[in-house]
């Protein structure tokens, strides 16, 4: 677990206030591609990201996304 809040905290540290959601969405590929479901994916993303974190709806959308196979980020 502790791997998975450094990596967060990297992603965070490069681009702090103007977070893309290209970056949200690889964060989210890197958890689906771990097993995480989700919700846990939001409670990771909302403990290190805050109040830039995503809504629970577009990693829910973005996480199934990836579970289909899908690997562009765009």
């Amino acid at each position: 677990m502790q791997s998975y809040k450094l990596f967060c905290q990297l992603i965070l540290c490069l681009n702090f206030f103007n977070m893309e959601k290209i970056e949200y969405r690889a964060v989210i590929r890197f958890f689906v591609s771990k097993g995480f479901k989700a919700k846990e994916i939001y409670e990771q993303l909302l403990e290190v990201y805050k109040e830039f974190s995503p809504s629970k709806r577009t990693v829910k959308f973005w996480a199934g996304e990836f579970k289909r196979s899908r690997t562009r980020l765009l």
